[in-house]
């Protein structure tokens, strides 16, 4: 359960000048593993090339092993959706570097796609575990409670979204502290990406990100989620319903 910011990205085999970070990249994450992971192009604006939601799976033997499973949603496959997508799973450890300590700075390594590349490769991802009601993402701070409010909302009747059928939709919002990002997919195989997906990023009532032909029209505003007061609840949004999956106040 957190807001996380990317510091830097580094792929060995197809980058080999180093870490870098040409994205702003964000994940929001629920106390029981929902997470929407929103990664942008930097420029004038803030242009999604990569986005996805599903749930973290902790390894039982290992703590540090964690699968970020991309199944619910991977904006990767809306033009060829498929149930095989390949499993994202990083080992998180400390920085050698004390500096990056300091910075709280935490090291994941392992292996997915390449966006750029589109192979399978290793990767080594640094983070920062954000202070979620703070505007500009600093450090928590090592002795920081992580506890905030938290509403996860699913729309759409689907787990999956290899298992939604053309013409019907697949959504899901984290809201942690200030922050919430959301995805929204509406099927139709005759339409690009843009037509048919909604993505936001936003501070409070500040709207950070808002990218796709249904980002202004299917999502819950602030004050709506803001006045969730209990899991199972459920907003409507024109004719999208949103469901209350999950709530800590």
């Amino acid at each position: 359960m957190s807001v996380s910011r990317r510091h830097a990205i580094h792929w060995p085999k197809s980058q080999p000048n180093g870490e870098n970070e040409p994205t702003s990249t964000i994940v929001v994450s629920s106390p029981n593993g929902f997470f929407v992971d929103v990664r942008c192009t930097k420029g004038e604006t803030l242009t999604p090339e990569w986005f996805f939601s599903g749930h973290e799976i902790i390894d039982p033997h290992d703590e540090s092993v964690i699968e970020f499973n991309h199944e619910f949603f991977d904006s990767q496959y809306v033009s060829n959706c498929t149930a095989d997508i390949p499993a994202d799973i990083g080992t998180f450890s400390d920085p050698q570097d004390e500096g990056e300590r300091a910075a709280g700075i935490r090291v994941e390594k392992g292996t997915m796609v390449n966006p750029v590349t589109g192979i399978l490769e290793p990767y080594v991802e640094k983070w920062i575990t954000a202070d979620p009601y703070s505007r500009d993402l600093h450090w928590i701070g090592e002795d920081a409670s992580s506890g905030a409010r938290c509403v996860v909302l699913q729309a759409g009747t689907a787990d999956k979204m290899c298992n939604v059928i053309p013409g019907q939709h697949i959504g899901r919002i984290v809201s942690y502290g200030s922050w919430r990002q959301g995805v929204f997919w509406c099927r139709d195989d005759h339409l690009d990406e843009e037509s048919t997906v909604g993505v936001i990023r936003a501070y409070n009532d500040e709207v950070i990100v808002k990218h796709g032909a249904y980002a202004g029209t299917v999502f819950p505003s602030w004050e709506n989620i803001r006045n969730v007061t209990q899991h199972g609840e459920v907003l409507i949004v024109g004719n999208v319903k949103w469901l209350v999956i999950e709530y800590i106040p």
